[in-house]
């Protein structure tokens, strides 16, 4: 349990080492070093490299947010030790790097140092958020240095990765920013999301730069080289009393310059302000206090770009803002507010991050990928960070509006492994666009509907791509707060990753279900060929969904679309072609004759085919619930065989003539 002091808290510190493999899971209970801050801020710490009493604050590696405590950084930063068994709680952690300032991670997520050494950080839900990628280095152990440089080391002590290689908005006493690499500052002191200043080292000096398009420098120093040096790179170091400048060529370092700087009396860092100022930061042994300014911009403090606002006017170091900035600055603020109230999430807790259309047009590139095609509008490639997303636009906005808010408030609440996440979104008068985590190989129809033999996929796969669905169906009918109904389960709605898991996606068409509701009445929604028979009465529940399920079975063990207007009459339909079969006790005749494998593994398939016939029951009371196909899938559970497996057994209360056959209507 956090203990949120404003004094001190008695603890025995972590090593500062740690070796592999190792697992880190951010809660109270599994990591003991924890503490909540009179501010509100909260840190777990895994590594602690402890400074001698009195000296200067000592550096922690781990997990830490800030008031409201929602989401979490995984960080080096400062904390304030009292005494050799006390940390001091009235003096803020300072965080000095952070692996995923893009994407902060939530209660309950893991770092994991593994055996093939590779230090990685995951969600809650297992999704990956970042990783060292040091995967089959010879790495052996986890180091937080006593400069504060967090170091995966080899058997004979060599660095094979270091933070200080990766800087953020903060450089430590003997950190170098290195040609090529960029300091870039924070949105603000409460978001770590990457600001519009960024400071870099071209081959020609030191330079800052407001991150515009294109971007603009407002300082320059510029290196005293009179020719250039091939095969030399040139990097900036904070020293002891200095930041200077060197050029790295054959194995030797050449002085460039040196900014004098205050010599430390104790912990020094220096940070990249959301104002663009580089300020070298000192601890007084209450907190840290401001020493230096690092750039001496030309002429004065005018020459900074947003030191008097976007719109205001700098005039010898005094800021002014005439009359027509005063109106340009009305009407932005009318528009935000219209902005503000077009967001028709304001003020609904546990939704995802809401982003500026202009945010995902730079993630997208202007939208210049194009994944595909979605039933409201086509979905784009981008990337936030280092982190790869998806982005649906959806075009028709009247038309989507509700299938938009829907998406939102279904899939913005809820996480599983087996459902695609859903990062954020953006709403305004104009655009309404929902951002995925990506899914590398794309949906699954691309995978089963293949003409090219050769790269259909394994049987295993397909088996575990069955069980990954209905492990996800599961999930939203049985375990949320209320049922959800997907009701458009088709191949194109199942998604991809690297490793072939599947997760459900677009939940433009879900329904919720209260707990003691039996069903709910709505109009005809999903797509045809997936609809249920009970669509007709538009009286549904979520044993829609496992109808649909029992379609994409079929698809998936098939290799073919359950509807195929170009087949003649009698073969375009895939349950018909099924009911035929079961007559004459040849149900594996609906698999490719061309795909060997599959034919290989004939006693399951089978098992397959008839628990595909028992979620395909015309009456909804005689499918299973989803958490039974899951056991069936498992191996935990027979499939029931209480006269359901006869597909022409007709349906007393119906006149329908084939109880297996979809309803006859065209939805998206």
């Amino acid at each position: 349990m956090s203990i949120p002091l404003s004094h001190a808290w008695s603890i025995d510190y972590p090593s500062p080492i740690a070796n592999l493999p190792s697992l880190w899971t951010n809660n109270e209970a599994t990591i003991p070093y924890n503490a909540t801050y009179a501010d509100g801020s909260t840190i777990r710490a895994i590594l602690v490299r402890q400074k001698p009493a009195g000296f200067s604050p000592s550096f922690a590696c781990g997990f830490i947010c800030t008031a409201p405590c929602n989401v979490f950084l995984f960080a080096v930063f400062f904390i304030s030790i009292g005494d050799p068994s006390n940390l001091a709680l009235n003096a803020t952690p300072r965080v000095v790097w952070t692996a995923n300032r893009y994407r902060p991670v939530k209660e309950n997520a893991s770092v994991q140092f593994t055996r093939d050494g590779n230090l990685i950080l995951r969600d809650f839900d297992g999704s990956l958020v970042w990783s060292t990628n040091t995967t089959g280095s010879p790495v052996v152990g986890m180091n937080l240095a006593e400069n504060g440089n967090l170091i995966l080391f080899d058997v004979v002590g060599k660095t094979a990765w270091e933070s200080f290689a990766h800087p953020t908005d903060t450089l430590l006493i003997g950190q170098s920013l290195w040609q090529g690499k960029r300091l870039s500052s924070t949105s603000s002191v409460a978001n770590s999301t990457q600001g519009q200043f960024y400071l870099t080292v071209l081959d020609n000096g030191l330079y800052a730069f407001i991150d515009a398009d294109p971007p603009q420098f407002y300082y320059q120093k510029s290196f005293n080289i009179t020719d250039a040096i091939e095969n030399s790179t040139a990097y900036i170091s904070f020293l002891q009393g200095s930041f200077s400048a060197f050029l790295r060529f054959n194995r030797t370092d050449i002085k460039l310059f040196d900014i004098s700087l205050p010599l430390p009396s104790s912990a020094q860092f220096m940070s990249l302000g959301d104002d663009g100022h580089l300020r070298v930061y000192g601890w007084d042994g209450i907190t840290w206090k401001a020493l230096a300014d690092v750039l001496h911009v030309y002429p004065d403090e005018c020459a900074y770009p947003t030191v008097c606002g976007q719109y205001g006017i700098c005039s010898q170091g005094q800021c002014s803002c005439p009359i027509i900035c005063l109106l340009i600055l009305m009407i932005r603020r009318t528009i935000a507010k219209r902005m503000e109230e077009d967001d028709p999430f304001k003020g609904v807790s546990g939704m995802p991050t809401r982003f500026s259309y202009k945010q995902l047009r730079e993630a997208t590139n202007n939208f210049s990928k194009k994944l595909g095609q979605g039933g409201f509008g086509p979905v784009y490639e981008g990337k936030l960070g280092n982190v790869k997303i998806a982005v649906k636009c959806l075009r028709d906005i009247g038309h989507g509006k509700e299938e938009f808010m829907a998406e939102v408030i279904t899939i913005g609440s809820i996480h599983h492994i087996n459902l695609v996440r859903l990062i954020g979104y953006c709403s305004d008068k104009f655009h309404r666009l929902l951002v995925y985590e990506h899914m590398s190989n794309g949906s699954l129809d691309k995978w089963i509907f293949r003409k090219n033999q050769s790269v259909l996929l394994s049987w295993e796969t397909r088996y575990k791509i069955i069980l990954d669905i209905a492990k996800g169906l599961a999930y939203l009918h049985e375990e949320c707060r209320q049922k959800i109904a997907h009701l458009d389960i088709k191949p194109g709605n199942i998604l991809l990753d690297d490793k072939f898991n599947a997760k459900i996606s677009d939940f433009g068409l879900a329904k919720l279900i209260d707990r003691d509701q039996s069903h709910v009445m709505t109009k005809i929604r999903g797509t045809r060929g997936y609809l249920a028979p009970e669509w007709l009465s538009s009286t549904i529940t979520e044993k829609a969904d496992i109808y649909s399920f029992g379609v994409v079975v079929l698809e998936i063990v098939s290799g073919r679309k359950n509807l195929e207007n170009n087949q003649p009459e009698g073969s375009d339909n895939l349950i018909n072609i099924l009911q035929e079969k079961i007559k004459i006790g040849q149900v594996l005749d609906i698999v490719s004759n061309q795909d060997e494998e599959i034919q290989s593994h004939g006693s399951q398939m089978t098992e397959v085919i008839k628990l595909a016939i028992w979620c395909l029951q015309r009456d909804c009371g005689k499918r299973p619930a989803m958490s039974q196909v899951v056991k069936v899938l498992e191996g935990n559970m027979e499939t029931e065989r209480t006269g359901g497996y006869d597909p022409t057994t007709r349906d007393n209360h119906s006149d329908a003539s084939s109880p297996l056959s979809p309803v006859p209507v065209s939805a998206r």
